[in-house]
């Protein structure tokens, strides 16, 4: 499921890529509902939690210029 989600978020072929941030959070929040063995690493899991993608909202990004 994971390695599906970054073939996706990751390809080469725009078409073929999450078409906003919003599409992107909702895909991780279905890997991140797998069972351990298919879903997000602890560690990934932090990280997407951290952010929000796991409570539903993503935390606004930060511009690392201001």
């Amino acid at each position: 499921a994971i390695d599906a989600f970054f073939a996706r978020a990751m390809a080469k072929d725009p078409a073929r890529r999450f078409r906003s941030a919003d599409e992107l959070a909702r895909a991780l929040r279905v890997v991140a509902a797998a069972p351990p063995s298919r879903g997000l690493s602890s560690r990934a899991r932090r990280i997407a939690e951290r952010l929000g993608l796991l409570a539903g909202r993503a935390a606004p990004l930060r511009n690392p210029a201001a």
